[in-house]
């Protein structure tokens, strides 16, 4: 090992490895901050779940809920609407949205990816969509009614919000319409203030005249899962989870979209979606409302289902969510119960780039023998504090990854 290397380990491995570990400043991988304290993972044992980030957003749905006898999927649609307020920087009438639906009594699964003509459908035409395939009670205009009757006049700034602002300062100024909605006086607005909220039908009314010529095109519901075998244990994945083992690797190079996941669990029935956006600040859209157009297609997260099973996992943040997702499960399926369940979920994570090539890896989080096996490569080995961010469905619980800035309610 030539000694002009920088090793940012204990002195122990320096005369150890011929690798070499670079404290990395690529902040678009370092993508979720891990609590100090340990927090719950699982429901145990609780009819009505939620997997959410936005505390007003779960207040408003809890109180909705109480009000209106709502199966999984409602509360998941209202929970979208509810978002588009919220969480305008992922959600937006051009957001990518995926479903995952889970009857806990049959184990029957589906995923619903809704496409027109090869892209992703309006926003409101996927839960339409959605809503109709499960049969619903209510339509989307009437959750739409029933929405806007809960929701305030005027939203939250929340902090994820607030930072989404910040990073988007100078094009907030130089545009009429957003510095007026975003600014107060010339300081931009923080977390905790408010803004006036437009309304959702409008929105909605403004988005069906938009998208006239498009619904006119055949939708098709892009569900495809292909199969994965790992320790004995069959899966059905919307990637093709067999090219890691050929070490293909499927590394996007572009910035990361902003995600946004949510879950409802009712009745014996879960509902999860996850909903992408490359907000996009300057859009012929803004003449008719606040919201973001999409600059680009984001690609699908990774999912998985376990054949035959209640378990789902969904890889929803990270340049490569399918290898992160293929690596966990292969792990976790040599013994597949709740706690080694939990100990996968806090072990330490890699994940290879390329080009060039190299290993991104929670290196604080392996122990010495791991580390060690690690630095035996003849790769770069970056530390990130965090990699991806695993969540889905464990028998009858959601599950979080500590590493997830969402939370779980159990009611």
């Amino acid at each position: 090992m030539t000694m002009n290397k920088l090793i940012l380990i204990p002195f122990l491995f320096i005369f150890a490895s011929c690798s070499l570990i670079i404290k990395s400043n690529e902040s678009k991988v370092n993508l979720v901050l891990k609590d100090k304290k340990e927090k719950e993972l699982f429901c145990n044992k609780s009819n009505t779940q939620f997997y959410i980030q936005n505390e007003q957003t779960y207040l408003l749905i809890q109180n909705l809920n109480k009000k209106v006898n709502l199966s999984a999927q409602e509360i998941l649609v209202a929970t979208v609407l509810t978002e588009i307020f919220n969480s305008p920087f992922a959600v937006s009438i051009d957001s990518q949205i995926q479903f995952l639906d889970m009857n806990l009594a049959s184990k029957n699964f589906e995923h619903s990816y809704y496409l027109s003509d090869k892209r992703p459908t309006n926003l409101f035409d996927s839960l339409r969509y959605y809503l109709k395939k499960n049969k619903a009670k209510y339509s989307l205009g009437e959750l739409i009614s029933l929405v806007e009757r809960e929701l305030p006049t005027r939203i939250t700034i929340s902090k994820r919000y607030a930072r989404f602002l910040s990073g988007i300062e100078q094009s907030i100024r130089s545009d009429e319409k957003l510095s007026a909605t975003y600014l107060r006086g010339n300081q931009l607005i923080k977390a905790n203030e408010t803004i006036r909220r437009s309304s959702l039908k409008r929105i909605y009314n403004v988005s069906r005249l938009q998208t006239k010529e498009q619904r006119k095109k055949k939708v098709t519901n892009n569900s495809y899962l292909f199969p994965y075998v790992t320790n004995d244990q069959k899966y059905l994945c919307n990637y093709d989870l067999n090219i890691y083992e050929n070490s293909i690797f499927l590394i996007s190079k572009d910035k990361r979209p902003q995600t946004l996941e949510l879950g409802a669990m009712k009745n014996n029935f879960s509902a999860m979606a996850v909903l992408r956006l490359y907000p996009r600040v300057h859009s012929k859209k803004l003449s008719s409302h606040s919201l973001f157009g999409q600059s680009q297609t984001p690609r699908p997260v990774a999912i998985c289902h376990k054949s035959n099973s209640n378990e789902i996992f969904v890889s929803s943040k990270g340049p490569d969510s399918a290898q992160i997702l293929q690596q966990f499960i292969k792990n976790y399926a040599k013994l597949t119960t709740k706690k080694n369940l939990k100990e996968s979920l806090y072990h330490s994570r890699n994940i290879v780039m390329i080009p060039p090539k190299r290993i991104l890896s929670e290196t604080k989080k392996l122990d010495s023998n791991d580390l060690e096996n690690l630095l035996k490569s003849d790769n770069a080995v970056y530390h990130v504090e965090n990699i991806g961010n695993i969540w889905g469905l464990h028998s009858k619980s959601f599950f979080q990854d500590p590493r997830s800035v969402n939370s779980l309610r159990c009611i």
